[in-house]
């Protein structure tokens, strides 16, 4: 057999398609290129064709290049295809590549000396096996769903978690004890964990990238770290978030289709008074029903001139063709100066880092949410699907720097739930979660300052892919 060559540092990179996967991946990477990490960035034609539009000309100046992949549109391209397909599908797309790997490494010629594949490519665990490469899963979320993964297999030694016939979490009443988490029910547990639970051990198996700061998720950092060190596991926790902020990250919209808005929204955040807008913004996936999109422009009107709000409300899955046939009669008139509704995606960090935002309507996706922390912005908490939920009691039961909206009987939060939110952000509880959120926003820069701990841990991260040559 040939011996294989490394040659300089090289990094296979490898997220889940989609905005909140792939951003900060591609940006680890490109930090990782600045520091003489040639990398190699695998996606899907939707992600490949965003980036170079955003970011060609700096790619170019760094060694990093993009491998599109071929894909079946009808699974990557569908926003109601779950992410566990989403996976698979890359899976298999990947394959040709793995076996062009493989002959060029029997060959003796230089392929990368690891994959840092996001924790949805199960499928990775074998592929670096089969390579010999150093494997590193990467997590776009925070230490909290790397915990929880780890924990499941203890929760199902255990019988606190229990597997129906089809192997997926049979539902349960109660509340299950995470150790630096916390309390967390049925309806918290992520999709993965409640419908792939024997498929996370792999996830967990390897050292964790993930886009958090020690500040930020001390006691979850911890226990985790305290368990990796056991035989059940291994590997490192390399915490080098926020991994896109204002500084590192323009524009955080790039992935997606946008419409073309008669207002530029930061123009009109220029316009309004420090403090004084409410962001609504709910990520690249949830599409609101008309019903609910009613209850909440009714709960803004009611707002009157106590603050102004910038709402993004995209259209798809067939929920509206026109913002007057969903909003109420004469909506655009009492919100005129006072309000602006856009279908078009925003730059979110750079307007989450506007003077004029006062608090964030967010569903609580892990980037929202570290981007809300690092600008300083408190939030109304409003999860709707994947670690949602467990990101949501963090951020409002560990953290107390939100607070949450309820879902009534039909799964529709109501006015007056939206009102008793606003009411929260708007008054003395609201300024007290202003000054945590203040607190996590000087954490956050300290993180990655020279000397940080998120810097000292992505030059260690940065040290050791070197090593691998």
């Amino acid at each position: 057999m040939a011996r294989e060559s490394r040659g300089k540092p090289h990094a296979l990179l490898v997220p889940l398609s989609g905005q909140g996967h792939v951003a900060p991946l591609l940006t680890l990477g490109m930090r990782l290129a600045d520091n003489g990490i040639t990398i190699t960035l695998a996606g899907f034609k939707k992600d490949v064709v965003g980036i170079k539009e955003k970011y060609g000309k700096q790619l170019q100046s760094l060694d990093f290049h993009l491998l599109e992949l071929d894909h079946d549109p009808g699974v990557i391209d569908n926003v109601k295809v779950k992410p566990p397909h989403v996976q698979a599908a890359t899976g298999r797309a990947m394959e040709p590549v793995l076996e062009k790997l493989e002959a060029d490494r029997l060959a003796g010629r230089a392929i990368p000396s690891c994959i840092i594949a996001d924790f949805f490519m199960f499928w990775s665990e074998d592929a670096a096996a089969r390579l010999g490469m150093k494997r590193y899963v990467f997590y776009p979320s925070g230490v909290i769903l790397a915990k929880m993964f780890q924990e499941v297999p203890f929760l199902l030694k255990t019988g606190k978690l229990q597997l129906g016939d089809d192997n997926s979490v049979i539902p349960f009443d109660g509340l299950v004890e995470l150790p630096g988490i916390a309390l967390v029910k049925y309806s918290d547990l992520p999709f993965s964990i409640r419908h792939l639970p024997l498929r996370l051990g792999s996830t967990v198996s390897a050292s964790i990238v993930v886009n958090s700061f020690l500040d930020l998720e001390l006691e979850p950092i911890k226990y985790y770290q305290i368990k990796s060190s056991s035989k059940q596991s291994q590997g490192k926790v390399y915490a080098v978030g926020p991994i896109v902020t204002p500084a590192t990250f323009k524009d955080h919209a790039f992935l997606s289709a946008t419409v073309t808005t008669a207002t530029d929204p930061l123009s009109w955040l220029d316009t309004q008074p420090g403090l004084s807008v409410l962001y609504i913004c709910l990520g690249s996936m949830v599409r609101l029903s008309p019903p609910q999109i009613m209850q909440l422009a009714l709960a803004l009107e009611s707002l009157e001139e106590k603050c102004s709000f910038l709402w993004v409300l995209p259209r798809g899955n067939g929920n509206f063709e026109a913002l007057e046939d969903v909003l109420p009669a004469d909506f655009a008139r009492k919100a005129n100066g006072r309000g602006l509704v856009t279908t078009s995606w925003v730059p979110q960090v750079q307007v989450l880092a506007h003077p004029a935002i006062l608090g964030f309507l967010s569903h609580c996706g892990w980037c929202s949410t570290i981007e809300s922390m690092t600008s300083g912005v408190p939030m109304i908490a409003w999860p709707h699907a994947a670690e949602q939920f467990l990101n949501c009691r963090y951020i409002v039961d560990q953290l107390k720097v939100a607070t949450e909206v309820v879902r009534g009987p039909d799964g529709v939060v109501e006015q007056k739930e939206f009102e008793k939110a606003f009411t929260v952000l708007l008054g003395d509880q609201g300024k007290q979660i202003k000054d945590r959120c203040k607190e996590l926003k000087a954490k956050a820069a300290a993180a990655i300052a020279p000397g940080g701990s998120s810097e000292n841990a992505f030059q260690q991260l940065i040290e050791e892919i070197k090593s691998l040559t």
